[in-house]
């Protein structure tokens, strides 16, 4: 694993008492892949969402890491969509979000703000993540999905960002979408 690790971090070093892992390139897996306590980790979330939504539909339990990134997509809901968000539809929802999504892109490039437009986009693919995997109708089934997605403890598998899984180790680590 740490030969694996030093093609992009040279001196890094596995601990003298480190076990012997295994890296595998898998062309395609199915539901079955998974097992109690896997996790997989992705740059951005919005892959993460879109693979948690799969394995729910498969019966595969799935937990998503980082209860502020749930805080913060309810909180772009409810500013979009303002005081009665709960009884708007959700295409009024993704109109808005898709203005919003353009007008944050469009400003943060001019201002070469190149890490502010990312972050947009993958707010926005999150967000759409959620509708798309929801089926729903209304904003407040947005939110209870985003409720139940974030909100969870634990799941037979964990899906997290890179960036939310520094220090931690697991038996066995998936990576989705690594050329992100």
């Amino acid at each position: 694993v740490v030969a694996e690790a030093q093609q992009i971090v040279p001196r890094i070093e596995a601990a003298e008492e480190a076990i012997e892992g295994t890296v595998t390139r898998m062309q395609a897996y199915d539901w079955s892949t998974f097992h109690e306590g896997d996790v997989v980790l992705c740059r951005n979330n919005a892959p993460l969402i879109k693979l948690a939504f799969r394995l729910i539909k498969h019966q595969v339990g799935a937990h998503v890491v980082g209860r502020d990134i749930g805080v913060g997509l309810k909180a772009l809901v409810k500013r979009l969509m303002g005081r009665n968000y709960k009884d708007a539809s959700v295409t009024d929802l993704i109109d808005r979000l898709e203005t919003w999504a353009s007008n944050e892109i469009e400003i943060a490039t001019i201002a070469k703000h190149f890490g502010k437009a990312e972050s947009v986009t993958n707010k926005h693919e999150s967000l759409l993540a959620v509708i798309d995997g929801t089926g729903a109708q209304h904003v407040d089934e947005v939110i209870a999905a985003i409720d139940d997605l974030f909100g969870r403890d634990s799941a037979p598998t964990t899906l997290s960002t890179i960036h939310k899984a520094k220090g931690l180790e697991w038996d066995r680590v998936f990576f989705l979408e690594p050329e992100l």
